[in-house]
């Protein structure tokens, strides 16, 4: 129960702070991107940005949208923010793209894993962070392989793969380099 309860707990701190600091975001052109895990430099720094110090529910919460569960971080193109998400119950792994203006869910893309790699207990399958070239999303399960989306979440190509196998759970995030 404490591993669901983190899990979530997750999931919500980081939307409160992401669309907190979306209104800094849509006025700084140089941070109306953070394309990948740990941002534009890799360095997980938001230059010029003052996050709150004090938030959660009713505290510098500019709207709030219950998820399924994960532990990727998002990245974010213009007034998308893309995280990548677990059902539990069913094995369905998501790619999901939200406003951060308006905490809308644009689209959420699902696919079935038929099975789910083996982790440390608070290990979840969507722990790897999708990344964004503005123009592409993509992301990465190690239940299921890569995938590929546009920005308005139509499915390019996916490339399947072999099922993971590590102690603690694969937690690799893709990065795009030189338009691949």
């Amino acid at each position: 129960m404490r591993h669901l309860f983190m899990k979530n707990s997750v999931k919500f701190i980081i939307l409160i702070i992401i669309t907190r600091m979306g209104l800094n975001f849509a006025n700084s052109e140089e941070m109306n991107i953070w394309p990948q895990f740990r941002g534009p430099n890799s360095s997980g720094v938001a230059e010029g940005v003052s996050p709150p110090i004090h938030f959660g529910p009713g505290n510098n919460e500019l709207w709030h949208l219950p998820l399924n569960s994960g532990h990727s971080s998002p990245c974010i193109s213009g007034d998308s923010l893309f995280v990548t998400t677990f059902n539990e119950s069913n094995k369905e792994l998501g790619v999901v793209c939200i406003s951060i203006t308006t905490g809308k869910k644009q689209w959420e893309q699902i696919v079935q894993a038929k099975e789910i790699e083996s982790g440390h207990p608070s290990f979840n399958p969507a722990s790897s962070s999708p990344t964004t070239d503005g123009d592409r999303v993509i992301a990465y399960f190690g239940s299921y392989g890569l995938l590929c989306f546009d920005i308005n979440g139509e499915k390019l190509w996916e490339v399947k793969m072999p099922l993971t196998k590590s102690f603690a759970g694969n937690a690799t995030s893709p990065a795009i380099y030189d338009n691949r």
